[in-house]
């Protein structure tokens, strides 16, 4: 309970500090930020306004005398002023944890759950990452803090390409349509760019009065 109360009052404390002076407060700390991005280890996805999805971030330790034990990182906005889209979907802070020991020059991996909102702008958006932790190698140097700041990507709708347009028989056999032919299938394939994931696609076909839809729709 003390740990969590000291923990509160430092990060208010950085947060108003960092009001007056962001420029300092975000230079400051010897973690370095390799890469973020959504998805998953090994995997970058897009995220777009209303999604919920995973923020990875790979970092490493250039902390040359302690080894991060407990760590614990807060996803904060940079500025009240500034839009900031992004959401905890549990409610509370954009909050992580690790019990992984990390020492120097070791790299690490930690990922966040959160809901971007769904009337996000695309776009990239500034934010701090609040590094809190102890060191493994002396209990009785209390709660460190240690802060970086990183961008986060808000993607925008994907736009599908037309790629092909074909007749199919009932066995899915490409073949060709003509005046008066029935039973005949019409398939569209989309293209959906790099780094989207759709499913559950659904689509509505305006046609004509030369063409009707032998279900009766």
């Amino acid at each position: 309970m003390t740990r969590k109360l000291a923990l509160c009052i430092m990060l208010q404390a950085i947060i108003i500090f960092s009001l007056i002076i962001p420029y300092v407060k975000a230079e400051t700390g010897n973690i370095e930020i390799i890469d973020v991005h959504w998805g998953e280890s090994g995997r970058e996805w897009a995220a777009v306004p209303g999604d919920r999805a995973t923020l990875v971030v790979k970092f490493r330790s250039l902390i040359e005398d302690e080894k991060i034990c407990g760590l614990k990182v807060v996803l904060w906005p940079i500025d009240p002023n500034r839009p900031f889209p992004f959401i905890s979907p549990k409610g509370g802070n954009i909050t992580t944890y690790t019990d992984q020991q990390i020492s120097f020059g070791d790299k690490a991996e930690i990922t966040f759950d959160v809901k971007i909102k769904d009337d996000a702008v695309p776009g990239a958006y500034d934010a701090y990452l609040y590094f809190f932790y102890y060191d493994c190698g002396d209990p009785e140097i209390p709660l460190i803090m240690r802060l970086r700041k990183i961008s986060i990507e808000v993607w925008p709708l994907p736009e599908f390409r037309v790629i092909d347009v074909s007749w199919l028989s009932n066995e899915g056999v490409q073949v060709h349509a003509a005046p008066g032919d029935v039973n005949v299938i019409l398939s569209v394939t989309l293209a959906v760019p790099k780094y989207y994931e759709i499913s559950n696609v659904a689509a509505t076909l305006y046609l004509d009065e030369h063409f009707t839809n032998l279900t009766g729709g």
